[in-house]
């Protein structure tokens, strides 16, 4: 009865939902997996995938399943290993999900013999339970299968009566179980087995740590529990304990120098790579809070050669870290100029790309499809800031193939890889590519102004001026989604008093809320710290110009929240040197040490905070509209204004 899990019956029949043949798998046999979405969440649904999760040696390993459809059925085969135990299969289409609910898609494989192979019955147990910690299957959301805790304990019984030799690899969650559901009276079973581990002579340090938890928990014998962890430390002076121990040491420690070489030899004796994650997850040990200091002394005095040997044994999540931290925002700040980043850009970058075809062992749970889709999410977003690098560099053919990998994932919803893929497309003389990527983007509504000049230069040599070149550009846009960003904007319009404010120019004039009576007023509070308000600057670039010759419509940038000496100067420098139109207004100095008095006074009066923040006035003086943040598009950030203009206007 534990051969076949899913409840159907055994025979071939193309009805049924699931089922594998041949009906009685063993390890070595080919096996097709059969699966039929009809009345499932899948039915009517092209292109299903599927994954087939195999527990053996009490672990779970994914595998992609490759489905071909057969009439009513999609099919796939895979061939169990030699320790294959129990198999679980998912079938996916789109974002839409089939688990199998209640019965699930699992199959016990059959041992030479006839029964179930070891560890079957441990897998089926804790794939519906969440008792087992590192057995169960990460991600399975399958509450319709859940079972009771009497359930997997029956379960784990079945394990260690037809495999004993089981009975050290379950003592932890075997224990857990036993203690919630039998209670005190179990407690000199649960002694029993804490001593049998204690008594083994090969005993692991996993197996001491286990024991120790079981004293403080099921036995509640902190006294033994201690005594345990500190006979782990002897033991095994390189292991998991002795690490807690370290780390704790590490967080403790105030002196920030003395806390940087401390997290150095801490990666140098416990590599990431190695790193038992279960142990630290449970323990709360954290690489990320070891690499930040490292981070925080070496990256400010541009000793970036430190980071270099980190990167072989850090994972993937802290080489996205480390990417963010030294590369993006050095980039994005200006911090290090684009040649002495590219160096160690190359590294992190390729290093991403070796463990995205590598699959670590603590995620070998996931299918290699998941594992490549997971890592490749976070590593396209920053192959974006690495094409504008190597761009800026001179490393254009390098530049455009990453472009092209970054538009594959992005499909032309990325307004700066749009600017930088048509740009090098352009540069490479391939101008029919360039064209479909500027149409796109303008599609999209993620252009940027060199892709919107690029088409006006086109347009006026076909049509001889540009009288006609804004209304073919808004035809170009999707106007669905045009329709529904104009009606997502007038739902967010409010009409309240503004608040009153005095604000001065570069010369000291003052400007109030008062001397704009009878325009609309776009105020646009920013700082020259704050990367995304220089970002957004390209976007009210267009809006800026859209609306020049309109002399009821007025834009003000004004520069608050400052902390260095001489910044009216450097505003004033920057603006001059990226060619901005703007009209500049500065905020005055509060009761702090910043200018930020009407900023804080604004902010206090609507509940908003952060910058930018981007305020449309009417012309009576009524707060109409309030954006905070920019999206990464100059040319939906331009349209947004507009829009909110045209409303503002309309409401008068």
């Amino acid at each position: 009865m534990f051969l076949l899990l899913h409840g159907i019956a055994w025979g071939q029949d193309s009805t049924k939902t699931f089922y594998i043949t041949p009906e009685l798998p063993t390890p070595g046999t080919t096996i097709t997996v059969h699966y039929n979405p009809a009345g499932t969440p899948l039915e009517g649904k092209d292109g299903v995938t599927g994954r087939l999760y195999l527990f053996h040696d009490f672990q779970w390993e994914g595998n992609d399943l490759t489905l071909r459809k057969n009439g009513r059925e999609w099919t796939s085969s895979y061939t169990v290993p030699a320790d294959g135990a129990l198999t679980v299969c998912v079938f996916q289409a789109d974002t839409v999900v089939d688990y199998g609910g209640k019965t699930t898609y699992a199959y016990m494989i059959t041992d030479p013999k006839g029964g179930q192979m070891p560890s079957a019955f441990i897998g089926w147990a804790f794939l519906r339970n969440p008792t087992g910690g590192s057995f169960g299957l990460p991600g399975y959301d399958n509450p319709e299968a859940a079972i009771a805790d009497e359930v997997a304990l029956y379960w784990i019984r079945q394990e260690l009566m037809h495999h004993p030799t089981s009975r050290r690899r379950v003592f932890y969650p075997a224990m857990v179980l036993l203690a919630k559901v039998e209670g005190d009276a179990k407690k000199p079973r649960i002694q029993q087995e804490v001593d049998y581990i204690l008594s083994q002579p090969d005993v692991t340090e996993q197996e001491m740590i286990q024991v120790a938890k079981v004293y403080q928990q099921q036995l509640q014998d902190q006294v033994h529990a201690d005594s345990v962890r500190k006979a782990v430390v002897a033991k095994f002076p390189k292991g998991n304990q002795a690490k807690l121990q370290i780390y704790k040491q590490i967080e403790q420690e105030r002196d920030v120098a003395k806390k940087c070489a401390m997290c150095h030899t801490f990666l140098r004796d416990y590599p990431e790579t190695q790193a038992d994650r279960a142990f630290d997850y449970e323990n709360m040990v954290n690489y990320s809070r070891i690499y930040a200091p490292i981070f925080g002394v070496e990256l400010p005095k541009k000793n970036y050669a430190a980071l270099i040997p980190l990167v072989p044994n850090a994972s993937y999540d802290m080489l996205v870290l480390m990417y963010y931290k030294a590369i993006q925002i050095g980039h994005n700040t200006g911090f290090m100029t684009d040649e002495q980043l590219l160096p160690y850009a190359i590294q992190i970058i390729q290093r991403m790309e070796v463990l995205q075809t590598e699959r670590p062992a603590s995620h070998r749970h996931l299918a290699p499809s998941e594992w490549l889709a997971d890592t490749r999410r976070s590593y396209i977003g920053y192959v974006v800031t690495y094409v504008d690098i190597l761009k800026k560099t001179g490393n254009n053919a390098e530049a455009l193939r990453y472009a092209n990998v970054a538009q594959e994932a992005l499909h032309y919803k990325h307004a700066e890889l749009n600017g930088a893929h048509a740009f090098l497309l352009d540069n490479a003389g391939q101008t029919e590519k360039r064209d479909r990527v500027m149409l796109a983007s303008v599609h999209e509504n993620q252009s940027t102004p060199w892709i919107l000049d690029k088409l006006r230069e086109g347009y006026v040599k076909q049509h001889g001026n540009d009288g006609g070149f804004d209304a073919y550009i808004q035809s170009l846009k999707n106007a669905t989604e045009v329709q529904a960003e104009h009606d997502r904007i007038g739902k967010t319009m409010i009409n309240r008093k503004m608040t009153d404010f005095k604000l001065v120019d570069a010369k000291g004039k003052p400007v109030t809320l008062a001397s704009l009576k009878g325009k609309i007023v776009i105020l646009d509070f920013w700082a020259t710290w704050c990367t995304p308000c220089k970002a957004s600057f390209p976007g009210m670039k267009l809006a800026v110009e859209k609306y020049k010759n309109d002399p009821d419509v007025v834009f003000y940038f004004v520069d608050t929240q400052e902390r260095n000496a001489g910044y009216k100067e450097n505003v004033m420098s920057y603006i001059t040197k990226n060619n901005y139109p703007f009209n500049i207004l500065f905020d005055v100095k509060g009761s702090g040490k910043y200018n930020d008095a009407v900023f804080t006074k604004i902010c206090e009066d609507f509940t908003i905070s952060g910058i930018p923040q981007k305020l449309i006035i009417d012309a009576n003086g009524n707060l109409r509209f309030i954006t905070v943040g920019y999206m990464g598009s100059p040319t939906e950030l331009a349209d947004e204004i507009a829009t909110m203009v045209e409303l503002t206007r309309k409401a008068i």
